[in-house]
């Protein structure tokens, strides 16, 4: 598991942020031999805001930060709740993480 918050010079559409997004994001999983890499992507499709919580506070706290941030085999603090209650009811997979 890996994740990013990198912030971007422009201002893209939705569908070009989340292409740009993904560009960056198989590039960051390739210069960590982080593969094969499944890509989900809800841009073309309208998701609420409390139904993807952990997107939304990842894109809040890039614009606060004024570096691009990395984590390997964890994720930002900043998410740290929503990620374990998107995982609740999960498989093992999220079980993993939280034992």
């Amino acid at each position: 598991m890996a994740s990013s918050s990198q912030s971007v010079a422009a201002t893209y559409s939705p569908i070009l942020a989340e292409a740009e997004a993904i560009l960056r994001g198989l590039q960051f999983a390739c210069d960590t031999s982080l593969l094969p890499v499944i890509i989900e992507s809800n841009a073309a499709v309208f998701v609420c805001r409390k139904a993807d919580q952990v997107a939304y506070f990842l894109a809040k706290n890039v614009l606060l930060s004024a570096t691009d941030s990395f984590w390997m085999e964890e994720y930002p603090p900043c998410v740290s709740s929503f990620v374990l209650a998107d995982c609740k009811g999960c498989d093992s997979v999220c079980s993993r993480w939280f034992a």
